[in-house]
């Protein structure tokens, strides 16, 4: 289902099979390390359908906490919702044991692949998973862009979300019957330009070979984690290891916000704040938030150690 972004494809399962499958007392679980548009949609279901979220914490390495996972799974769990990686922390979780947790119940796992569409291998049946959704400005493509996908079962037990063109079948004065999917869910004339620009981009990623891009993405992860470990006063925010080519920091006594002024200044555009993940930073008492850098396919090592060098000379001049 072609959408206008992630947000847009999670608040269209959050209404259209959300607010017919999930009932009152049912459980959704919401990672803390998702961003916010995997959180606040559920939040406004479990409100409209009285349902109850149980947030799913991370361990030190401000990955999946597992253990946690296991304690809140139950029978009332109909829906969880996480991220394949967090745009934060840059390390792709392991969504297959979690999907193997829960094999089990009746729960339907939503994966959220924005931060990894155009960095890691996706199989949707090795994940075992039941949604995924994306944006396509993540993955080289232009803002307005993304999709949903879910097999077609699911699909068609799903309610139109939004009325309008293209996604009826036929309209009478007292009803309308709806198109099949995935067209009951691309009501109105769609986003042509960005769903052309889309194409484009996984053609690019297609030609590359998400393969070569993966393994050049954990060989920049490696180098850039160890080059800012020997910053004195730097503090990486989770795990080190297995880490895409993405990394948030703290650097001692410069709050987030003059870090990136001054790295900007330098010719190096990085973000400062939550990066629209407020929670895990609460969780990891980041209360200021952090500074992230990141990579992609057009750059090369050179480019993280002129970074490196840069932020070193930031630090230095601030001691």
């Amino acid at each position: 289902v072609f959408t206008r972004g992630a947000t847009e494809a999670l608040n269209l399962v959050a209404h259209s099979w959300g607010e017919s499958h999930i009932q009152e007392g049912d459980e959704i679980i919401v990672s803390i390390a998702n961003s916010h548009n995997n959180i606040a949609p559920w939040q406004r279901l479990a409100q409209r359908v009285k349902a109850n979220i149980r947030y799913l914490d991370v361990d030190e390495n401000a990955e999946i906490d597992f253990q946690h996972f296991r304690s809140l799974l139950s029978s009332k769990t109909k829906l969880i919702c996480l991220s394949h990686a967090s745009d934060v922390v840059g390390v792709t979780n392991d969504i297959q044991k979690l999907t193997s947790m829960c094999s089990e119940t009746n729960a339907k796992v939503l994966v959220d692949a924005s931060t990894t569409l155009a960095r890691v291998p996706i199989d949707v049946s090795d994940l075992g998973i039941d949604f995924l959704v994306a944006s396509g400005h993540t993955a080289m493509g232009p803002t307005g862009s993304g999709f949903l996908w879910a097999d077609y079962k699911t699909l068609s037990s799903m309610t139109p979300w939004q009325g309008g063109g293209e996604m009826i079948d036929e309209v009478f004065l007292e009803e309308s019957t709806y198109a099949p999917p995935p067209g009951r869910f691309e009501a109105g004339t769609p986003a042509i330009a960005e769903s052309v620009g889309l194409g484009a981009s996984a053609t690019e990623i297609m030609t590359q070979g998400i393969r070569n891009i993966y393994e050049r993405e954990l060989k920049f992860g490696t180098k850039l984690v160890e080059s800012l470990g020997e910053i004195s006063g730097l503090r990486i925010v989770g795990s080190t290891d297995n880490r895409l080519s993405i990394a948030s920091f703290n650097v001692q006594n410069i709050p987030p916000s003059r870090l990136q002024e001054l790295l900007m200044k330098k010719g190096f555009e990085v973000s400062a704040g939550f990066h629209s993940s407020q929670p895990l930073h609460d969780a990891l008492k980041l209360h200021e938030g952090s500074v992230r850098v990141s990579f992609g396919v057009s750059n090369t090592e050179q480019d993280i150690a002129r970074f490196v060098k840069a932020l070193g000379e930031v630090v230095s001049k601030s001691d």
